[in-house]
Parts: C-alpha cells; structure tokens; sequence
C-alpha cells in the first residue's frame, strides 16, 4: 500500500515539474532575475564611478 502511495506522489510531482504553470512561474522567475542582476550591475558600476571621482 505505500508503494503505491509513493509511486502516486512520484508521478504527481514529475508532473507538476513539467506542468505549463511551473513552466510559467519558472519563466517569471528567471526573467526577474535577470532584471535585477542588470539593475544591480548598474548599481555598481556608478558607484565605482563615484567612488573614482572622489579619488
């Protein structure tokens, strides 16, 4: 009987991982991520830029 529980649950959870939400989310995730590395280089490349017009 808990086989086949945990054979039901292994199949729910390769299902939810190619599901087209999970894809959605996943997709959202990385292009926020990419949107914030990007903001963050600008970031930091202006303070260096202030930081090498104090010196």
């Amino acid at each position: 009987m808990t086989d086949s529980w945990e054979k039901e649950w292994e199949d729910s959870l390769k299902a939810a991982r190619v599901s087209p939400e999970r894809k959605e989310i996943d997709r959202a995730y990385r292009e926020g991520k990419e949107v914030f590395l990007s903001f963050a280089r600008k970031k930091i490349e202006s303070w260096k830029e202030e930081i090498r017009g104090r010196a």
